[in-house]
C-alpha cells in the first residue's frame, strides 16, 4: 500500500506568522509513518523555496515527495492522475491523509480513499485501521 500524506496542514504545520522559518515537522505522526512498511508519499502543492523547507523537514525519513509545483493543484484530479502514473500505482493500492475536504475530493475522482486529518490521534487510528 501506498500512503499519501498532505504535507503543509497534517506532516508539516502551517505557516504560524507567514515565514517559513516557522514551520515544523510534526514528529509525532512522522515517527509513527517511519516504523510501519508502506511507501509514504508526501504530497504538496510546495513550490520553490516552500518545497524545499518541506523536502529538509522530511529528510531524516524514507519518505518521498511529489509536487507539480501548484502547475496543477491537489483540488485537480490531474494531480493524482500524475501521481499514480510516476509511481505506477493503482488508486486501490492508495490511501490519502488531507486536512482539506477539497483535496480529498479531487483524489475520490480518481477512486483514491481517504480520510480527513482532524488530529494526530485519529491519523494514526485510521492508518491503524488500514
Amino acid at each position: 500500500m501506498a500512503l499519501l500524506i498532505d504535507a503543509i496542514g497534517c506532516l508539516i504545520s502551517s505557516d504560524k506568522d507567514g515565514t517559513l522559518e516557522s514551520r515544523t515537522l510534526n514528529t509525532e505522526l512522522a515517527n509513527y509513518l517511519a516504523t510501519i512498511p508502506d511507501q509514504i508519499i508526501v504530497a504538496t502543492n510546495a513550490r520553490g523555496d516552500r518545497g524545499q523547507k518541506i523536502r529538509e523537514l522530511i529528510s531524516a525519513y524514507s519518505f518521498e515527495y511529489h509536487s507539480m509545483d501548484n502547475i496543477v493543484p491537489k483540488t485537480d484530479p490531474e494531480y493524482w492522475a500524475h501521481l499514480l502514473m510516476y509511481y505506477g500505482l493503482q488508486p486501490e493500492e492508495c490511501f490519502y491523509l488531507d486536512h482539506s475536504e477539497e483535496n480529498l475530493d479531487a483524489a475520490a475522482e480518481l477512486e483514491i480513499e481517504g480520510e480527513l486529518f482532524v488530529n494526530n490521534a485519529q491519523a494514526i487510528e485510521v492508518l491503524k485501521s488500514l
